[in-house]
This record gives structure tokens, sequence and C-alpha cells, in this order.
């Protein structure tokens, strides 16, 4: 492992994290990750804990998906381990809210950072490749009925991924995609 880029890359994800704590505050929902309390504070550079924010104009958008990524002793070399830890309903992210995606495994290249992982993770959520899924019910309706999948990862977002002032929110406006939940 190049402790000495870890250490970088650990600074470089703290003030991305400012910067990103400053939009949230905002209300301008661009940025893509905060990192927790506990992470922040933390001296284990190769532990990653956070929230990802869904992707503007998706079927995630407003939802906080909790998250973690461990480097591996063989970083930059190897990919990290990246995990959910908030349900999601998606064709390439399964059960236990591990993600299909090509650059945790074979695409993976050292010139990836832990910014860059968390930006393409966070792409894949607006993007799903069905015909590489980890969720096969969740490819299958996403193929054959988006009405139907769009209502699915609605009932998800809802149940795990909204925070209660998006719901107030959505409640007020009557936001037709959670329409079935109020």
């Amino acid at each position: 492992m190049s402790k000495a880029r870890v250490i970088k890359e650990f600074k470089n994800m703290k003030e991305e994290h400012d910067v990103n704590i400053n939009k949230k505050k905002e209300g301008n929902g661009t940025y893509c990750f905060v990192l927790s309390q506990d992470c922040l504070q933390s001296n284990n550079i190769k532990y990653y804990h956070g929230w990802l924010n869904g992707p503007l104009d998706s079927a995630y958008e407003d939802g906080q998906f909790e998250f973690e990524l461990t480097l591996n002793d063989e970083h930059p070399f190897k990919p990290p381990k990246f995990k959910f830890k908030t349900k999601i309903y998606h064709p390439n992210i399964d059960d236990d809210v591990g993600v299909c995606l090509d650059i945790l495994k074979s695409q993976w290249s050292p010139a990836l950072t832990v910014s860059k992982v968390l930006s393409s993770v966070r792409s894949l959520l607006n993007d799903p490749n069905p015909d590489d899924p980890l969720r096969p019910d969740a490819s299958n309706l996403f193929k054959s009925n988006k009405e139907l999948y769009l209502k699915e990862v609605a009932k998800y977002m809802w149940s795990y991924a909204l925070s209660n002032d998006i719901i107030e929110k959505y409640k007020k406006e009557k936001n037709e995609m959670y329409s079935d939940f109020f």
C-alpha cells in the first residue's frame, strides 16, 4: 500500500466533504457525498463511512445512501471494497447492498481515487446496467416495465433513503412518484 497516496486521498476527501457540506446547507443537490463524523475524526485512513447523495433528475434524487468503503492492503493496485448500508432497489445492487460495478472489479485502475469511485457508484444509480445484474428481478422489471420499476424504487426510497424533511416536502408538493405513500 502506498501510505503517502492514501494519506493524500484521505486529506482530499475531507476537503471535498467540507465543500459538499456547504452545498448541502445551501440546498444545492449537486454534491456527491458527505462523510460521517466518526470517519472524519478517525485515524483509520483506509476506511470511509458516509452518505452518497442521490443524483439529480433521477429516481434516486434526494435519497441519502449510507456507504462504507475500505481500502485493502494492496491499494491502489486492487480495488476498494464498497458496500451500501441503505437498501436500494436497483439492478446492480443486491439485497446485501453489494454493488456490481466494473471499476470495483475487472476495470479497476490504480489511477482511480476514492472520490472517483464514489462518483462512479453515484452515476450507476442514474444509469443502471441491466445486462450485468446483481438483482435479476430489478433488471427484468427495468427492461420490461419501467413504470413498475420506478414504483418499486419509490417504495425503497420512501422506506430507507428519504429524510423526514424530504418526505414532508413531497407530501406538501404531492410529488407524483410518491403519491402511493401519502
